[in-house]
């Protein structure tokens, strides 16, 4: 229970620092209000995810791989498409701000937080395949995750 304690403190500090940052004007696109609102909501909804995903650590370990919720989850904070353009329905943070959020991720179980980045950070490279093929991926979704 100490654990789950601490880990929950440790996401706290991080909300309140992301907050800060944000408003004094320090971190590249997280000077946009979308961005700084982007990063708090997701900073908030791993707090609130927390004790979650500490339970599904022994899982993850022994199944090696996250459980399908726990991705869906992170999907609907928003955490695959947080380096997606907005013109593709993404956040378009910056390195510094989406780190923010991996790392928040990471403290609670280190597997979840590599996870996030395998998934979020195929939206910084994809704008390098041929346009067709990019215009198609980005069709319907703007968390698309690609991985291998």
């Amino acid at each position: 229970m100490q654990k789950l304690t601490d880990q929950i403190d440790a996401i706290r500090r991080t909300n309140g620092t992301a907050h800060m940052a944000g408003a004094s004007g320090q971190c590249g696109s997280r000077d946009t209000e979308s961005g700084t609102l982007a990063v708090g909501r997701m900073l908030d909804a791993i707090h609130d995810l927390a004790p979650a995903v500490l339970a599904s650590a022994a899982e993850i370990e022994a199944e090696r791989r996250m459980p399908s919720d726990l991705i869906e989850k992170l999907r609907s904070i928003g955490v695959y498409r947080m380096f997606a353009p907005r013109s593709r329905g993404g956040f378009e943070l910056d390195l510094p701000s989406g780190m923010e959020v991996i790392s928040a991720l990471a403290r609670l179980d280190g597997s979840v937080g590599w996870t996030a980045m395998i998934g979020s950070v195929s939206a910084i490279v994809s704008p390098r395949l041929p346009r067709q093929t990019y215009d198609l991926m980005y069709r319907d979704k703007s968390d698309v995750i690609i991985s291998g």
